[in-house]
């Protein structure tokens, strides 16, 4: 008998081959050999592939192989299909498989190679095995297609063979026949057991009645999808009763808590699904517990919400995991806990409590917030300063601890400004206050923390009554709501400053020639007067006349802030005026100056404007007379290019603008300070 023989017999095998040969001369001499006889498919059967291909089989552990022949001429004619395991092409001692088509009988070769066992149709309730391979034939099914056959195999690995190969060979129903053909590899290996790896976090201190994740990771050599099981136990003895108790089901993705008396497992739901579980130690918020799976390793990550039986204890987190073969890691114990009652944080004071401050001058108000749990448990805080609590159009600041970043929020109360950490060389401002980040400080000691707000309130906010409120909340969602604590007082004047190159006062006049380029613009004049005072949103500021013969129609409100600047806080221009309050205002000339200093300010259509001193000290001559000390300003922006002369006691000497190729200058003929 042939080593690789099957079923059939001998003599059976000479009867088909004569068959075959008087077929064949029943062709050539063309006699029929009969009204019923079917002529033989001209198409070979063929081996197509195999899967697994490659890889890893664990022994002791179902597997589905999936073997697929083909016939070109129909799946109707394949009749056998075979597939061996071996480390090499030898029956003995191998996973030799045979599916007969025409009987629908699944075979497997004994050990010794001389008879075939089984002999069960695919979904029978039968088993086959010899020592290297047993085959489950209740899970083994047969897919046919037009042309091809599935054959699914079921099979469980008992010995480790390390390297495999794969062979398949399949024959059709009129002869014809594709022999052993190599259709992959792979490494048929014993399990190693699961590792249970780390508890995060590892230590530390753990509050009641607040949300918090901890996290269990857990490994499997053989890869995450051996991995069948995994457990997590957070008690202070180590005991499964009265404690918190998780296990994660990776077969069904399912996590149940343990009841208080150890007797029952609760719930079963999917990480993420809107449901929880809780027993009178812990709940359990599955919406926001996550699965983080890798190839070998697997992280459950729960959200707990610890219960006040759990406050004021020392627990320990450990570890159990089991694989699909049952092999376990056993418990470690991974983690060290304390547990305390956790404190909602305190909105302690606001200083000074009480103050008027003069706008356009810098303040710096002390917020002091506690934890209980320590300050950096502290996670946001914000001031309010406003006659009204309400974020429209107020000054609203934010720390934010955990990123060390102050905040203002805009006006219009949509988003927020800045981002800048306490001591940066940058400035926060919006119309009512400036923030000067670099002089702010945030200071942790102990349970208290402690931020010097370094502030500028701006002339929007002259002549109001501010308020102070306070809030803070920590990292674990407690907070002290919103505190009153403090009432300031804006002084109504702008705060008295002076700027020698801004005399104005009412009754102050100047003349001033106008010319233009081109040439065919004729010139003109225009007398510039303060013929009065406005308040713009709370500031006394003097109202500036243009009356000029053409161009320059329109008044300019402005005042001299404490420090010493030239603001612009109101334009009216055209025919009839059409008049826009800034913002913010803008600074046109600085109380102190020096060459090369640089500020920025927005125009009345919001492009911004680039201020530049570039000329200090020096003398200057127009119509009006020459004049010392004067300083050079130039203000850069997409719509134009300024400059400006500023004489001392005087006020503008001297005007150039250009815009689009055109050129425009205004000298002053003539003046008048009061």
């Amino acid at each position: 008998m042939n080593s690789m023989q099957c079923p059939q017999g001998h003599q059976r095998r000479s009867l088909l081959l004569r068959l075959r040969m008087c077929s064949l001369l029943a062709v050539i001499l063309g006699i029929a050999l009969g009204a019923h006889a079917h002529a033989a498919p001209p198409g070979q059967p063929q081996n197509v592939s195999f899967a697994p291909a490659s890889g890893t089989v664990l022994t002791g552990q179902p597997r589905d192989m999936y073997a697929r022949y083909l016939h070109p001429d129909g799946s109707q004619f394949l009749a056998r299909t075979f597939v061996l395991i071996n480390n090499t092409l030898n029956p003995h001692s191998a996973a030799y498989l045979f599916y007969d088509v025409a009987t629908d009988n699944i075979y497997l070769r004994n050990d010794n190679n001389s008879q075939w066992l089984g002999g069960f149709h695919p979904g029978s309730s039968n088993t086959i095995e010899n020592s290297f391979v047993r085959v489950d034939c209740a899970n083994t099914e047969v897919t046919t297609t037009p042309s091809v056959i599935v054959v699914k195999y079921r099979v469980v690995f008992k010995i480790a063979k390390g390297a495999v190969r794969v062979f398949e060979l399949c024959s059709g129903t009129f002869g014809g026949m594709d022999g052993f053909d190599q259709m992959g590899s792979f490494s048929i290996v014993a399990p190693l057991p699961p590792l249970n790896e780390s508890v995060t976090p590892g230590s530390g201190t753990l509050g009641t009645d607040t949300p918090l994740n901890i996290a269990g990771r857990y490994s499997d050599p053989n890869g995450v999808r051996d991995l069948a099981r995994t457990f997590m136990l957070i008690s202070t003895d180590q005991g499964a009763a009265n404690a918190i108790f998780l296990y994660y089901d990776v077969n069904s993705n399912r996590v149940f808590l343990r009841n208080d008396s150890n007797t029952a497992w609760l719930g079963g739901f999917a990480p993420g699904s809107a449901q929880t579980i809780e027993n009178s130690q812990v709940r359990v918020d599955l919406a926001n517990t996550a699965l983080t799976q890798g190839a070998y390793a697997i992280y459950v990550s729960y959200r707990l919400t610890l219960k006040a039986p759990m406050s004021n204890k020392e627990l320990r987190g450990l570890l159990f995991c089991s694989d699909d073969g049952g092999l376990t890691d056993g418990w470690d114990d991974l983690a060290q806990f304390s547990t305390v009652t956790r404190q909602a944080p305190v909105n302690a004071s606001l200083t000074p409590l009480s103050q008027t401050i003069a706008p356009n001058t810098a303040q710096i108000l002390t917020s002091t917030h506690t934890d209980g749990n320590g300050a950096t448990n502290l996670a946001r805080v914000l001031l309010v300063l406003n006659p009204l609590f309400t974020f429209q159009n107020s000054i609203l600041l934010f720390y934010d601890a955990n990123t060390n970043s102050i905040y203002l929020r805009s006006d219009d109360n949509s988003s927020w400004l800045g981002g800048y950490a306490p001591g940066a060389a940058e400035t926060l401002a919006n119309s009512r206050v400036s923030v000067d980040i670099g002089a702010t400080t945030a200071t942790f000691s102990a349970d208290t923390l402690t931020i010097d707000w370094k502030l500028t309130f701006l002339t929007p906010t002259a002549g109001s009554a501010l308020t102070g409120w306070l809030f803070c909340v920590d990292d674990n969602g407690l907070t002290d709501g919103w505190d009153q604590l403090g009432t300031y007082t804006i002084s109504s004047s702008s705060g008295g400053g002076t700027n020698p190159y801004a005399p104005f006062g009412v009754g102050y006049s100047a003349s001033y020639s106008i010319t233009y380029d081109p040439a065919l613009v004729p010139p003109d004049t225009a007398d510039v007067t303060i013929s009065g005072t406005e308040s713009v949103n709370g500031t006394t500021a003097f109202v500036i006349d243009n009356s000029p013969l053409s161009n320059f129609a329109g008044t300019a409100s402005v005042a001299v802030a404490a420090s010493g600047d030239l603001m612009l806080y109101k334009e009216c221009t055209g025919n009839p005026l059409s008049c826009f309050t800034y913002p913010t205002p803008s600074k046109l000339l600085p109380g102190t100056m020096a060459i090369n200093d640089v500020w920025y300010s927005k125009d009345r259509n919001d492009n911004t404007v680039t201020c530049t001193i570039i000329a200090t000290n020096e003398n200057f001559a127009v119509a009006a007379g020459t004049f010392n000390n004067i300083v050079q300003v130039r203000y850069t922006s997409s719509a134009q290019l300024l400059e400006l002369w500023f004489a001392p006691n005087v006020g503008i000497i001297r005007a150039q603008a250009s815009k689009n190729g055109i050129i425009s200058t205004a000298e002053l003929t003539s003046y008048s300070v009061p």
